[in-house]
């Protein structure tokens, strides 16, 4: 189906039908950021002094900072946990593939209603990430 034949399909459809589709892009595109992000932190993550090999990293946690346009999940502060239960505080920040994690972030970021106690949870064994 090329774009012309869904610019027509969208002409012909009721609005329950469009909230549908709108929320289905919505998760699709969240779908792809979380993807891109996980990609950025293993590659961040790769180039970092960290206590213990990357494959012995169990989760990884971002909490929240306050901007003047609202709450955004912050690079640099996340803590990673490993398999052993020890964790390590890390400092994302200076390295391009830092910028590029900061960046996914912020789109991460954009996606959710944050506040002060946000955390973003990912877990390095099974890819999963969880917003509380």
């Amino acid at each position: 189906m090329d774009i012309t034949e869904i610019a027509k399909a969208i002409d012909a459809m009721q609005s329950d039908d469009l909230l549908q589709v709108s929320g289905l892009l919505r998760a699709r595109r969240a779908a792809i950021e979380e993807a891109d992000f996980l990609e950025k932190l293993r590659a961040a993550l790769s180039g970092m002094k960290l206590d213990y090999p990357t494959d012995q990293v169990a989760k990884v946690e971002f909490p929240t900072w306050e901007w003047d346009n609202g709450w955004f999940y912050q690079a640099s502060g996340g803590t990673v946990t490993y398999t052993n239960g020890k964790t390590q505080d890390i400092d994302v920040n200076g390295r391009p593939a830092d910028d590029a994690l900061d960046d996914a972030l912020d789109e991460i970021s954009n996606q959710r209603r944050l506040g002060r106690n946000s955390v973003l949870r990912v877990n390095m064994q099974t890819g999963d990430l969880s917003h509380e």
